[in-house]
């Protein structure tokens, strides 16, 4: 069996009860109904995202490039899709839409290794794991792009509650014998222990409802690497093994709650593929069938409500007014109504942001900017109002 890449990733593991260097995840559904399942193809050396049914119908590839693509994860909306790429050169954490266009760098931090993003349960925060620059962590950085602030030093594998009180990650603390899992909340505080045992546990998961956690657990008390899905409360206890035909790592909850996506490669298969399990136990149902390795699946969301289609136009006076207007292509109000647009310069870089700007009667805004030439934006957020689902993060770029 081709289990060298895997073997690896558990080496890597083991070496976290020393160092926590991170490996991959996958990462929460949110509730509602079941959609497609994103993973990441291991074929000719190339790392690339595809997204399949769960019956194993309709597989699309969604990057197609060189790089390493890796770690998926959707929206709580299911409209974008998280993840790590090297393409610039180094790891970073970027964002594109569920087809696989309008792809946009996340993180901008060379000297670093970022990866494992993790959306809030609101859609407007992204947790990750940062490694190198002065240390290892778990951080938030906004959806749309910003400064990155840290939660918790030496932990990885972040996964957001679906109430985003807590974030579960992986870490050893003083005192654990291995990689445990624990809570903490966004802001860093209340670190809450969930997991204790000598055996290493990484890639926790939340269930839909926020009762349970998944977790990939190692172990080698045999003489042999076992590599199992575990799931228990939210608090720790009441730990059930799923149903075990071989070697299965990187859970991910369906929406409904109901089953369980993973990677795995029974007894006398060749490769990894993507399977999933009934929570209540059964055999594995396969979903992809390529003669390579597919890892790294995350659960998105269906049947989401196409949204409310927007338009944004900014324009720059002289003296350095942006002024502009926010236009719903239905006419619908709620789209465009008491809207903050952020306008932003675009420095180095990266956008920063010099004025934040609320729209008024008909999704006019205006404001003075500081008097400094350059290329400027217009950035309005994905928003969700009274019941009506407005169109993602949309934006009009202009130079003075």
């Amino acid at each position: 069996m081709r289990r060298f890449w895997f073997l690896a990733v558990l080496a890597a593991d083991l070496a976290l009860v020393a160092t926590l260097t991170a490996v991959p995840i996958a990462q929460a559904a949110f509730p509602g109904q079941n959609g497609k399942i994103a993973y990441v193809r291991l074929a000719g050396g190339s790392m690339e995202i595809f997204a399949v049914n769960p019956d194993g119908s309709g597989e699309v590839r969604l990057t197609n490039n060189s790089a390493t693509e890796d770690q998926p994860t959707w929206s709580p909306d299911g409209t974008q899709i998280a993840f790590t790429s090297d393409r610039t050169g180094s790891y970073e954490v970027f964002v594109m839409d569920a087809d696989g266009t309008h792809v946009t760098q996340l993180t901008h931090k060379a000297a670093t290794f970022d990866w494992q993003p993790a959306w809030s349960p609101d859609g407007e925060q992204i947790a990750f794991t940062r490694e190198g620059g002065g240390g290892q962590g778990v951080f938030v950085v906004p959806a749309d792009g910003g400064t990155a602030t840290k939660v918790l030093s030496l932990a990885h594998d972040p996964d957001w509650s679906p109430d985003g009180t807590k974030i579960a990650v992986s870490t050893a603390r003083t005192g654990d014998l291995s990689v445990e899992i624990y809570a903490v909340r966004p802001n860093g505080t209340g670190l809450t222990k969930i997991t204790s045992n000598d055996r290493v546990d990484t890639d926790p998961d939340w269930s839909p409802d926020g009762t349970k956690i998944a977790v990939s657990r190692f172990d080698q008390g045999d003489g042999q690497e076992d590599m199992e899905i575990w799931t228990m409360n939210a608090n720790g206890s009441g730990e059930t093994k799923i149903p075990d035909y071989g070697p299965a790592m990187w859970p991910a909850w369906s929406p409904d709650g109901t089953e369980i996506a993973f990677a795995g490669e029974p007894e006398g298969s060749s490769d990894w593929d993507i399977y999933r399990v009934s929570v209540t136990g059964g055999t594995w149902t396969r979903v992809t069938t390529a003669a390579d390795d597919d890892t790294n699946p995350d659960w998105g969301p269906g049947a989401i409500a196409p949204p409310v289609g927007r338009s944004l136009t900014l324009t720059l006076t002289d003296h350095l007014t942006a002024s502009g207007k926010l236009s719903s292509d239905d006419g619908s109000t709620a789209c465009i109504a008491e809207m903050t647009v952020k306008i932003q310069r675009m420095t180095g870089e990266r956008w920063l942001t010099v004025k934040s700007v609320v729209t008024g009667e008909g999704g006019k805004y205006e404001d003075s900017i500081p008097d400094v030439n350059g290329t400027y934006r217009a950035k309005a957020p994905k928003v969700s109002v009274a019941g009506v689902v407005c169109s993602k993060a949309i934006s009009d770029t202009v130079t003075h």
